[in-house]
């Protein structure tokens, strides 16, 4: 298989468990804001895996049919502005939803990028190449946190964009 597919869908599954870990931090802030509790917090936590979940099976057949390339491009470009959505919203009820998007977009990058591996590579690289991007995934989830309470700790109101880079060097 060439390496730079192998890299793009390692990229790819980074950021989707980047994003997914990312907001971690903040969240029961935000639900704070909006009034929501820890009862709101836990269905947002759950409907991002149950979305994945149900939609799955769903994302695989149809990258049978399709195939792999536009399942993944749909659930990157879906995937980046369910985030855009959850940015912007000033109701629990909207990041709920764009909570519920992005389980189900992530899940399409998800499955197509497997499948993708399993089709393409030997299979003497097989388990390599999808370990890969398990660990890709586990790279994501586990930097994500920790970039979220490093920018959910600097508001960018009081501090500049200098500062911010300043203290985000370590980790590129």
């Amino acid at each position: 298989m060439d390496k730079k597919p192998i890299f793009a869908l390692k990229l790819a599954t980074l950021v989707i468990a980047l994003g997914y870990s990312l907001i971690l931090p903040a969240m029961p802030f935000y639900m704070k804001n909006l009034g929501a509790g820890g009862r709101e917090l836990g269905w947002l936590t759950a409907v991002y895996a149950l979305a994945q979940t149900v939609c799955a099976p769903f994302w695989g057949a149809l990258s049978d049919r399709i195939g792999r390339k536009p399942i993944i491009s749909i659930g990157i470009i879906g995937y980046s502005i369910s985030l855009f959505l959850f940015g912007l919203a000033s109701s629990f009820w909207t990041l709920f939803i764009a909570r519920s998007l992005s389980g189900i977009l992530s899940s399409a990058t998800s499955v197509a990028s497997l499948a993708y591996v399993g089709d393409s590579s030997l299979e003497e690289e097989r388990s390599k190449n999808m370990s890969q991007l398990g660990a890709a995934m586990s790279v994501g989830v586990m930097m994500g946190p920790l970039l979220g309470g490093i920018l959910a700790s600097y508001s960018l109101a009081s501090h500049s964009l200098q500062e911010l880079a300043f203290h985000l060097l370590p980790f590129c």
